[in-house]
Order: structure tokens, then sequence, then C-alpha cells
């Protein structure tokens, strides 16, 4: 039986500056000595201080065949997914080597599907992962599939699920005493300037089937006083689901009968813009139950906004 996915929420677009702060540096001497000035220093006593740095970098070792769980951040589906694109996946688990973090939870796996059989008896999806960014940058390949296989139907796997794999080479990293900065993206935040309406209860799906149907509905209105104009509408995406930043980002329908459409669709008196989005492409990185979207665009004026949304989906 059909089920409907069903999603309701209030969304706050928000105008961000960044504004970079500088930091003076201030050095303590102790009582007796002195601050010589610049082009004063001691080679020798420089010398000494650099040797110190290269003892304090050790290095350490990964060894092949470690494990690693993974996270799937999209929907697998033999009905609808394609050979060849990329599938989103990031680590489920930090892997620490001597006390020292060389894989982040939450980073980035590269990924991709290798074959799909959309028979609706014997559905199959392999996926093929290739490696994983280390907390340094650096690539760190990995060795797993992720093998779906439909019993009497399509085969599925959901946005959550997780998959085992394991390193497939040594690696050697030199490890500093300064911790560098993680790779991973920086939280969301947002300043409220408006709202927007997220309607997707025309979307039936029934994956397990591989049937799905329907369209979800974005109606954004501007804050008071600022005319809808001033959005432009062919900047705006939805870039991250459950904080998760997506490889492609997911783009309203921009020409035909689902064109970005002006009114007042809430029927509040206040001018509003309706984006049309695909049933499988608005679904698609979304977990069953509560998620939070995240829109991006830009202003007429090159301001930039970034805005926040529940959605509960039921598939």
């Amino acid at each position: 039986m059909n089920k409907k996915l069903i999603a309701l929420s209030f969304i706050t677009l928000g105008l961000f500056a960044w504004t970079e702060v500088t930091h003076s540096e201030v050095t303590v001497v102790p009582i007796g000595n002195s601050i010589k000035p610049e082009g004063d220093n001691n080679s020798g006593n420089n010398n000494t201080r650099k040797r110190r740095r290269r003892r304090r970098a050790r290095a350490i070792q990964l060894k092949a065949g470690t494990p690693l769980k993974v996270e799937l951040g999209e929907i697998l589906s033999s009905s609808f997914t394609q050979p060849g694109t990329p599938v989103l996946l990031t680590t489920a688990e930090s892997i620490q080597v001597s006390g020292r973090t060389v894989i982040e939870k939450g980073a980035p796996v590269q990924a991709s599907v290798i074959e799909v059989n959309d028979d609706r008896k014997e559905g199959k999806v392999v996926v093929n992962i290739k490696g994983v960014t280390g907390f340094q940058g650096d690539f760190i390949p990995l060795a797993g599939k992720i093998n779906l296989d439909g019993e009497k139907s399509h085969a599925l796997a959901k946005v959550g699920e997780t998959f085992q794999v394991s390193t497939s080479e040594d690696m050697k990293f030199k490890i500093k005493r300064r911790a560098k900065k993680s790779n991973l993206p920086p939280r969301e935040n947002s300043t409220q300037i408006g709202f927007l309406d997220l309607d997707s209860e025309d979307i039936k799906v029934n994956l397990k089937k591989g049937k799905i149907k329907g369209e979800a509905l974005l109606i954004v209105e501007a804050p008071k006083g600022v005319p809808l104009s001033n959005i432009k509408t062919e900047s705006l995406a939805i870039t991250r689901i459950n904080g998760l930043e997506l490889q492609s980002p997911l783009r309203p329908v921009l020409e035909g009968k689902d064109a970005p459409e002006s009114g007042d669709r809430n029927k509040n008196d206040t001018e509003d813009l309706t984006l049309t989005f695909a049933a499988w492409d608005f679904i698609k990185h979304q977990k069953p139950g509560k998620n939070i979207l995240y829109l991006e665009g830009q202003m007429a004026n090159g301001a930039l906004f970034k805005a926040a949304a529940n959605s509960v989906i039921e598939y």
C-alpha cells in the first residue's frame, strides 16, 4: 500500500556577514630577561628550536585491513539509482592510532554505483568504495563494496544505514603536536528574515515496489519590506540535509509549468514564491522521520542567505 510523504515546516532565511578577528601577540618575559629587537637573534638557538620542532613530529602507521564503518547519506534503490553515479557516504566512527585521530567521524567517503539491476523480483545495487579523506587531508584508500539484493522485490537501503569496510593500504602519517583543523564543514547558523512553508503531501512513495510520484512545493516568503524580486531565483538550492553537505545541490525546476511562481499561496496577504522539486530528488537524501533541510541563495545586491526547515517523511 502506498504511503504518503508528509512534510510541513517553517524556515528562517538568514543574511550572513563574516568578520575576521585579528589577534595581537603578547610576549611574556621573565624578570631579569629582556626582549631583543628584531634581527638580533641567536642563530644557534634558532637551530636548536628547529630540531626540537622536528622531534615533535612523529610518524604513526595506519595498517591495511583496519575496519571502518561508513554511513549512507542517500537512498539506494534499484528502481531509481543509476550506474556510474557517486554515492553520498560518510564515516560513522573515528579512527585513532596511538591516541591520534587519523580519520574523523563524518569524513566524506568516495564511492560510486557500479551495477544496478532494476528487476522487480531480483533487484540489485552494487556500490564500490574508493577511499576517505583523512584528518590531515590525506586520501586513504578503502576496500569494500555495498551489495544490495532485493528479496522478491527491488533492492533498497535507507539513509542512515551503516556498512563495514576496511583500509586497503598501510599508511604513514606525521602527526604534529599542534592539532590540525577539522576538514568537516562548519555547523549551520541563520538569522531570521522570513520563512518558508514546505508542502509535500502530494508525494506518494512505495520504494519496495519501485513507485514514486508527485512533487514537493516550497513556498518562500521574503521578510517584511523586502520584495521577492530581491531574491535571485536561479541561485536557490538545497545544499545540506541533516547537516550533511550534498555532492550536488538540489535545485528547483526553473522552466516549464513547474517554474517558480509568485503569488499568495498561503493566503496571508503576503507575496510568496513557490518552488517545485521532483519527488525522487527531494526525498533521496532524507531518512524516515524528521529531517532538517538547508536552503541557500543570493539577494539581488549580492548578499548571501541560508535557511533551515524541518521535514517529516515516511517511505
